[in-house]
């Protein structure tokens, strides 16, 4: 079970040694590695993914808003172009 700070935070969560937080972390690593190459490749320099352990040991990635609004006008756009079709 994790324990959660009063504060509520995720991020000052105890830490549980039965979880597997670093392989949680190397799996978002791999996953925000691949959404930044590709959004790099489409231009896109303000997208800059993060990679999270999750206080449950599943694996996050973290965008920052304007990074997040900026791959959803893409998509919206790539979206709208195809349902032209």
């Amino acid at each position: 079970m994790v324990n959660i700070s009063e504060s509520g935070d995720p991020d000052e969560t105890l830490w549980v040694p039965q979880i597997d937080y670093l392989s949680a972390w190397r799996r978002a690593a791999v996953a925000a590695d691949t959404l930044n190459v590709a959004a790099a490749s489409c231009g896109l320099d303000v997208v800059r993914a993060l990679p999270h352990a999750g206080a449950r040991g599943e694996a996050v990635v973290w965008l920052h808003p304007d990074g997040a609004r900026e791959l959803a006008h893409v998509l919206t756009l790539w979206d709208r172009a195809w349902r032209v079709r």
